[in-house]
């Protein structure tokens, strides 16, 4: 009923931010011509959104024909020219047919991947070739961040949601499969919460979670009333590859991982969309009961878990059911003991939560060159798509350092994790997020590291660097700490933080 408008700013210039925004709806495209919005004449709003903006004007009847354009005003008061004039039409639509795959062949991409390992390149290719294969309710929710780095989850991935909510049964749970043949479980239900999470990290957009709270709540709901003391009871059916063969690991602890996640997932979301206060306390308050249940029903004294598994290791990580300091260095001990003694096969062979997981875990935990190796060893076709995905999500987010510290990308978490010269000698990507294109490449040369980035206008970007304090940094050969565009500059002993606004910047590292 509302149309939005989104818009990216194209300048070269450093420190673009904008100020203000106007926009302009038409009911001709010679009305537009001479800047007249019949339909719509927003005026000059304050503020830097330009992602998602409703449309405010009188009704718009269905088989109107609208056109419109937008300008912006950067902080030092410049106003850019309007840009190139678009239209929509207001058409009548009911409920929209369920889109399977969720991710098309060939759609269009948003980002490339290189580096000195041809094969960590080959696996980044076929992650990108290979999405259209992932259909399955569980796998989606395990690989949709990783996709949405490859390709746009709008509008698909809206429609898709929309529909799986009207998939829900009379009792309020997520189906296990689609479509829908009465059938549910632990991590096929589920993956509905961690995909509309994914959606909304990847594009910013917030209407979703106000318009898929109600059913996610409701999911997690009904499954608190068949297990109110968090006990792990049944939950359904568990795909059979959850875990491998012989694994130790108690269903029952799978079915309160999943919830932990859930509930994390779901109380991230609420804090951003002001969900009802009372929902919210209750996640916090059954949150707290499943921690404690954790640690009563799987945990050691030592902060070790009562099993040995590399999937259960990854769930409680994951899942944020290990956090303390102790808990997490019995893991970390755990975790390498077990891939030492694992002599068959490929760790991305255990479980689709192994394949999913554990470079991101193993990284986490300092261990960045046995994480490289890892992947390098891997033959990508013999990995399975799901997990294809997840290692190019590793690979963009880690090895490159493309990340964002809140949903959308406005605001960047640039961080390159750069192993050992003799395990990876450079790494370089780009994405096209929905501000504009994040490149990133770092190489080593003459015993310097260099490092060179581009962030796109109207946002701004945290960058960490590995760099040691006595290490002389320089930007466009200007020393780091008289640079006037780097900001709220920090030297621990092994890492360098600071903060950039848009723009290009070359960076040097030596001795």
């Amino acid at each position: 009923p509302l149309p939005r408008f989104s818009w990216r700013i194209e300048t070269e210039e450093r420190g673009w931010l904008q100020k203000s925004y106007h926009i302009l709806v038409a009911s001709t495209p010679e009305l537009l011509a001479q800047d007249k919005g019949d339909l719509w004449d927003s005026g000059e709003l304050p503020g830097r959104a330009s992602q998602f903006i409703s449309y405010a004007g009188p009704p718009l009847q269905t088989g109107t024909k609208a056109f419109f354009k937008v300008r912006s005003q950067d902080n030092n008061g410049k106003t850019t020219s309007w840009s190139v004039p678009s239209q929509f039409t207001i058409k009548l639509s009911g409920p929209e047919s369920l889109p399977i795959p969720l991710f098309l062949p060939n759609a269009p991409r948003l980002s490339e991947f290189e580096c000195s390992d041809p094969n960590l390149n080959a696996i980044y290719k076929a992650a990108a070739a290979r999405l259209h294969e992932i259909t399955t309710l569980r796998d989606i929710g395990l690989s949709i961040r990783g996709a949405g780095f490859h390709i746009s989850l709008l509008p698909r991935g809206r429609i898709w949601i929309e529909n799986l909510n009207r998939s829900v049964d009379a009792v309020g749970f997520y189906p296990a499969v689609l479509p829908p043949d009465g059938t549910f479980g632990s991590t096929s239900s589920d993956a509905a919460i961690h995909a509309l999470y994914a959606i909304w990290w990847i594009s910013g957009d917030t209407s979703l979670i106000a318009r898929n709270w109600p059913t996610a709540f409701a999911h997690t709901a009904a499954r608190r009333r068949i297990d109110p003391r968090f006990e792990g009871l049944a939950f359904g059916v568990l795909p059979a590859d959850t875990l491998p063969a012989n694994d130790q690991t108690p269903q029952a602890f799978i079915h309160l991982a999943t919830r932990a996640m859930n509930h994390r997932l779901l109380l991230e979301m609420g804090q951003t969309s002001q969900s009802n206060v009372y929902q919210m306390r209750g996640l916090a308050e059954g949150q707290k009961h499943i921690d404690a249940q954790f640690k009563q029903a799987y945990l050691q004294s030592d902060g070790f878990l009562k099993f040995d598994s590399l999937t259960g290791e990854l769930f409680a990580l994951r899942s944020g059911l290990l956090a303390l300091p102790a808990e997490l260095s019995a893991a970390e001990s755990a975790l390498l003991g077990i891939l030492d003694e694992s002599t068959e096969g490929s760790p991305f062979d255990q479980s689709p939560f192994a394949a999913h997981s554990l470079l991101y875990v193993l990284t986490k935990m300092g261990h960045l060159d046995r994480s490289v190796k890892l992947a390098k060893s891997q033959n990508p076709t013999q990995l399975a798509a799901a997990a294809l995905a997840s290692i190019s999500e590793w690979e963009i987010t880690s090895l490159a350092g493309i990340e964002t510290t809140q949903a959308g990308f406005q605001n960047l978490r640039i961080a390159p994790q750069i192993p050992s010269e003799d395990v990876l000698e450079f790494a370089s990507a780009h994405f096209d997020s929905p501000y504009g294109r994040i490149s990133t490449h770092w190489h080593r040369a003459d015993d310097k590291l260099y490092f060179d980035v581009t962030i796109p206008p109207n946002t701004t970007a945290l960058i960490q660097l590995p760099a040691s304090k006595d290490l002389a940094v320089k930007e466009a050969g200007t020393p780091i700490e008289s640079s006037p565009h780097v900001l709220g500059l920090k030297r621990l002993d092994s890492q360098m933080s600071f903060r950039l606004l848009s723009g290009s910047y070359k960076f040097e590292l030596a001795r």
